[in-house]
């Protein structure tokens, strides 16, 4: 559903303020930019540049009160960024004691899947939601993953490369309505549990330090037991 939406200035230049750190992280303009319940296009948020820029220009470089925007809304229910990043910190400890992901996580009292942490940890990577109030709650109810193959990895994961990953993540289960089994990169195939555990890290990691990191440290053999337990659900 699209719909037009008169918004605050504050409401607009947090957005814009998500697009910039996107552009400057990932050297590229995001595919939408997110603001409250929606998405807003490329080509929509560009256009609300140009018509803040026109205002500011015509009137002594002053900030319009509002702006219009034409926003994709989103049906999902929303959660607080720091309730995700606590449950993040939460799954990475849970990994790094027992070996392996768990069944599910809580965040704010109600379970989620390994499937929906997925997609609602990738957006907010992706997403730069981190740098908001809320992120997207997933709508992925049942477990779609039959058990994958065993892909070992060792690398460090560039920070440039992890922002990618995760917005194909997103844009697969957006079109899909399931997760990928693995997802492709300059370093290998990533297995569907070893990219939940790497973003855990990169989540705590912001949750501590309040920036991403520059990459992520994944090593894990083919006899690992996170590659080898796939989640119940």
């Amino acid at each position: 559903m699209t719909y037009s939406k008169t918004v605050p200035w504050e409401t607009w230049a947090d957005g814009e303020k998500r697009y910039q750190t996107f552009v400057k992280n990932n050297k590229e303009e995001p595919i939408y930019v997110i603001i409250e319940d929606g998405r807003i296009p490329l080509k929509d948020w560009k256009d609300s540049q140009n018509r803040v820029n026109k205002f500011k220009k015509d009137n002594n470089n002053k900030n319009p009160t509002t702006v219009k925007l034409t926003i994709t809304l989103y049906p999902r229910a929303f959660l607080k960024t720091p309730d995700v990043l606590q449950a993040s910190t939460n799954l990475k400890n849970h990994v790094e004691k027992n070996g392996q992901l768990p069944n599910y996580t809580t965040i704010t009292g109600k379970k989620y899947n390994m499937e929906q942490y997925m997609f609602i940890s990738s957006e907010i990577i992706y997403g730069e939601r981190i740098s908001g109030k809320s992120v997207i709650a997933s709508v992925f109810e049942k477990h779609n993953i039959d058990k994958p193959k065993i892909i070992p990895i060792k690398a460090n994961i560039d920070k440039i490369t992890f922002y990618d990953m995760n917005r194909r993540v997103t844009d697969y289960m957006d079109k899909n309505k399931k997760a990928p089994f693995h997802i492709t990169s300059k370093y290998g195939d990533v297995q569907f549990q070893a990219h939940i555990y790497s973003n855990t890290k990169i989540l705590d990691y912001y949750r501590k330090n309040k920036v991403m990191p520059n990459y992520v440290n994944l090593n894990l053999p083919k006899t690992s037991k996170i590659l080898n337990y796939m989640p119940k659900y």
